[in-house]
């Protein structure tokens, strides 16, 4: 039997989350920070984790799609928080570092 369940996450302050497709088995992720350009910061991308998470133990979702705004996808790591994450994850900040980590 499919884990097919409405989405139970709270809502969410700096993303839009829905199902969408005929069998609404595609789970879709919009960043939804219009003023900022979508640039991420923490809350942000705590946020599309949990979202991600929910998504990946749904049986019934086949795939995820992660999308911007009209204006933009995702503007740069704002308000210093690219040092502050990176020190949390223990790595340099540069090309290589991770943000999204799934397990």
């Amino acid at each position: 039997m499919l884990n097919s369940k409405p989405f139970s996450v709270g809502s969410f302050e700096y993303i839009k989350v829905d199902r969408r497709g005929e069998k609404k088995n595609v789970g879709f992720i919009q960043l939804n920070r219009p003023k900022a350009l979508n640039a991420l910061n923490s809350d942000l991308m705590n946020e599309v984790n949990a979202a991600v998470k929910e998504f990946d133990n749904d049986d019934g979702i086949g795939c995820i799609v992660l999308t911007g705004s009209d204006r933009a996808f995702a503007g740069e790591f704002g308000g210093g928080e690219i040092m502050s994450a990176s020190k949390v994850l223990g790595q340099t900040p540069g090309r290589t570092t991770t943000f999204l980590h799934f397990e």
